[in-house]
C-alpha cells in the first residue's frame, strides 16, 4: 500500500560540555503519525540536510513543511510549504525534547555536562542515537491514527472557509470557521476523508490540492446543494448542506479540472469576452451614426470598409469633435479584432498539439474552437455512460413536463455550459447551410429531416447528433469515419 507522507523537517541544537561543542539534530516529523520518521546529526548545513534527505528517499512525500532556512532551497518547489504556520507541531516537539534533556540535567534549556546525557558523541561528523530508530515504510500503515472524521463540506469563499465533519454514524464531530492561509495545514493533517464541494470559483484549486493529501474530493452543482439546506442560508447551513450532499449515492458530480483544462478554458472565456465586446462596439458605432443620418449595411465588416470613407468625406459634414470620437472608436475596434485574432491563433496552436482535439476536428461542423472547447470541458467522457448523457449535460434535449403518466416534451432544456451549447448549434447551422451540396450518411439524413422539419430543428438534431459522435469518439479512441456503420462500406 503506497502512501503519501507530510514531513515537517526542522533542525535543533544543543551542546556537550560547552557552547563551542555544538550539535545538530535534524529530523523529518509526520504530524498525522505524530512519529519521528528519519533523524540524522551534523552541522547545520546542505550536507547534512542531503544525508537527512537521502534517509527519506524511499517514502513518498507529498509535502515538505519548514521554516526559511536557506539550506531547504534543495526541497522540490512544488511540494514545498515555508513559513512557521507549516512547522507548528514539530516545533512542539523541539520543546519537548528540550524539556526532556533539562529535566536529565536540571540546568539550563538543552544543555549537558556529558554527551552520554546527550545522546552522542562529540565528534562533528555525529553519530545515530540507538534511541531514535527511524520507522519503516510498513510501520507506518499499522502505526497510523484514527481520526473520526469520515466526511466533510466545505462551504468556500475568499478569506474565510467554514468547514462541517461528520463521522461513519453521521453524527456531527466537526464545526470551524479556516481562515485561507491556515486550510492546507488542516488538511494537511486530517486523515483522509470524502471531502465535498460546491462547484464554484476556485474549486477545481481546492480540489486538487486536497486530492494530493490524499482526501477523495467531489464537486457539486450549486443547485444540486440547495435542497438539503435546512434554515435560513449562512456559511453553516451552507456547509452542513454540502457534507450531506455527498454522501448521497445518486448525486451527480462535477468532474475535477486539470490545469492544462482550466487555462485553455480561460483563453476560451477570454476569447468570448473579447467578442461581445467587438459587437457591442461595432453597434455603438451604427447607432452613433444613426444618429446624424448615417447608415451602414448590415455586417462587422462593413464597419471597417465604411469608417474610413466617412471620416475622409467632408460632404457630410460631421462635427470635427464627432469624426475625432468615430476615430477613436474604430481604432479600439481594430484593438479588439486583434486581439480575438491572436487568442485564436493560440487556440489553435493548443488545438494542433491535442490528439483528442485533433480527432474532433474531424467531425462535419466542428472546428478547432468548438474541439478544444468540447475537450478542455468534457474531460475524461467516461464520466457520462452513453452520448445521450453528454449531449443532455449540454442542453442539447428536450425539457420534460409529464404527469399522470402523459409524457410532455418542450423545447431543448438549454442547461449546462451555454458556451458549449452555443459553438456546436452554430457549427451545425454552418453545416446545414451547405448540406445540399455534399452526398453521404450524415448529409442524406440531414437532407431528409430538412424535407419534414423546420431549419431550427434540424440545426439543433445535427448539434445533438455531433455530440453524441464526440462522446463515442473520445470514449472508445476512434478517429471519425463518415460512413461508420453503413453496411454497404462494410463499416
Amino acid at each position: 500500500m503506497e502512501i503519501e507522507l507530510i514531513c515537517e523537517v526542522d533542525e535543533m541544537w544543543s551542546f556537550v560540555g560547552n557552547k563551542k561543542q555544538q550539535r545538530w539534530l535534524w529530523y523529518a516529523w509526520e504530524p498525522r503519525l505524530k512519529r519521528i520518521i528519519a533523524h540524522t546529526f551534523g552541522r547545520r548545513s546542505k550536507k547534512t540536510l542531503k544525508k537527512l534527505l537521502k534517509k527519506l528517499s524511499h517514502f513518498n512525500v507529498a509535502f515538505w513543511c519548514t521554516d526559511k532556512f536557506k539550506a531547504y532551497n534543495l526541497l522540490p518547489t512544488d511540494k514545498h510549504l515555508i513559513g512557521k504556520s507549516f512547522t507548528q507541531r514539530i516545533e512542539r516537539e523541539n520543546l519537548t525534547l528540550r524539556n526532556r534533556i533539562k529535566r536529565l540535567n536540571r540546568k539550563t534549556l538543552g544543555y549537558s555536562k556529558s554527551p552520554e546525557i546527550m545522546g552522542w558523541t562529540p565528534h562533528l561528523s555525529g553519530i545515530s542515537v540507538p534511541k531514535w530508530k527511524c520507522i519503516q515504510h510498513s510501520h507506518l500503515i499499522t502505526g497510523a491514527s484514527t481520526m473520526k472524521i469520515t466526511t466533510v463540506g466545505i462551504d468556500l469563499a475568499k478569506n474565510v472557509f467554514q468547514i462541517h465533519g461528520v463521522d461513519a454514524q453521521g453524527k456531527t464531530v466537526l464545526k470551524k470557521q479556516l481562515p485561507r492561509a491556515k486550510m492546507l495545514t488542516f488538511f494537511a493533517n486530517l486523515s483522509p476523508c470524502l471531502i465535498g464541494l460546491e462547484a464554484c470559483g476556485g474549486a477545481h484549486y481546492w480540489a486538487r490540492k486536497l486530492q494530493g493529501f490524499g482526501h477523495e474530493v467531489k464537486l457539486i452543482a450549486p443547485q444540486f446543494v440547495k435542497p438539503y439546506v435546512k434554515t435560513n442560508k449562512n456559511d453553516a447551513a451552507d456547509a452542513e448542506a454540502i457534507c450531506e450532499a455527498v454522501t448521497r449515492p445518486n448525486m451527480r458530480f462535477v468532474p475535477v479540472k486539470t490545469e492544462e483544462q482550466q487555462s485553455i478554458l480561460s483563453v476560451h472565456r477570454a476569447r468570448e469576452g473579447f467578442v461581445k465586446a467587438r459587437t457591442a462596439q461595432a453597434n455603438a458605432i451604427r447607432g452613433l451614426l444613426g444618429e446624424f443620418g448615417i447608415v451602414i449595411a448590415q455586417g462587422i465588416k462593413q464597419i471597417a470598409v465604411r469608417l474610413p470613407e466617412i471620416l475622409e468625406d467632408a460632404g457630410n459634414r460631421l462635427p470635427e469633435t464627432f469624426r475625432q470620437l468615430l476615430q477613436r472608436l474604430g481604432e479600439h475596434l481594430k484593438e479588439l479584432d486583434r486581439q480575438v485574432a491572436e487568442l485564436e491563433q493560440e487556440i489553435q496552436r493548443w488545438h494542433r498539439g491535442n490528439a483528442e482535439s485533433r480527432r474532433l476536428s474531424a467531425i462535419p461542423g466542428i472546428g478547432p474552437i468548438t474541439a478544444s472547447a468540447l475537450v478542455a470541458s468534457i474531460g475524461d467522457a467516461r464520466h457520462f455512460a452513453n452520448g445521450r448523457q453528454l449531449a443532455a449535460w449540454l442542453g442539447l434535449v428536450p425539457r420534460q413536463h409529464s404527469s399522470g403518466g402523459k409524457p410532455t416534451l418542450q423545447g431543448i432544456s438549454k442547461r449546462g455550459d451555454n458556451y458549449l451549447r452555443t459553438l456546436l448549434i452554430h457549427d451545425a447551422r454552418a453545416a446545414v447551410r451547405y448540406v445540399k451540396e455534399k452526398t453521404g450518411r450524415t448529409e442524406n439524413w440531414l437532407n431528409s429531416l430538412l424535407s419534414r422539419r423546420n431549419t431550427n430543428i434540424a440545426v439543433v438534431a445535427l448539434a445533438n447528433k455531433n455530440a453524441r459522435i464526440v462522446w463515442a469518439l473520445l470514449v472508445h479512441d476512434r478517429e471519425f469515419e463518415a460512413n461508420y456503420g453503413n453496411p454497404e462500406t462494410g463499416n
